[in-house]
């Protein structure tokens, strides 16, 4: 198995006619007013050549600065006669309990095949946790 792409993004749009994706707003870093905070949508997005075809089960875990492991979304995929799997897991909702660096992963059948740096940086004192 060889993963392609392994992507934080603002979201994905497939083209129906062409099957192509388009990644808009790849970030590696956000701020936030105060903590918690939560980041209201984002989407991950993968590309997975695989050594078989077949059924596998795609998934992330978000994992904080302190080592909370929190499970997020996951989406079952079917592997063709090309062996590429692609996919967007979209996020609603993100928790970031604390300022520092989270590790999203990417797990294939519950093996960990990437990690996706993200930094969450402070920028002041606010009443509400809002990120941007």
């Amino acid at each position: 198995m060889e993963v392609q792409a392994f992507l934080l993004c603002d979201s994905v749009v497939q083209d129906a006619q062409t099957g192509k994706s388009f990644v808009h707003g790849i970030f590696d870093r956000i701020w936030a007013r105060s903590f918690p905070a939560v980041h209201r949508s984002c989407a991950a997005f993968f590309r997975i050549r695989f050594d078989d075809q077949g059924d596998h089960n795609v998934s992330l875990n978000l994992i904080a600065p302190s080592g909370l492991r929190q499970p997020m979304p996951s989406i079952p995929v079917t592997v063709g006669p090309t062996n590429i799997a692609q996919g967007t897991i979209n996020i609603q909702g993100l928790p970031f309990p604390e300022e520092g660096r989270y590790e999203f992963e990417l797990r294939v059948d519950e093996e960990r095949v990437a990690r996706y740096i993200l930094d969450v940086i402070a920028v002041g004192e606010q009443s509400h946790g809002n990120v941007h």
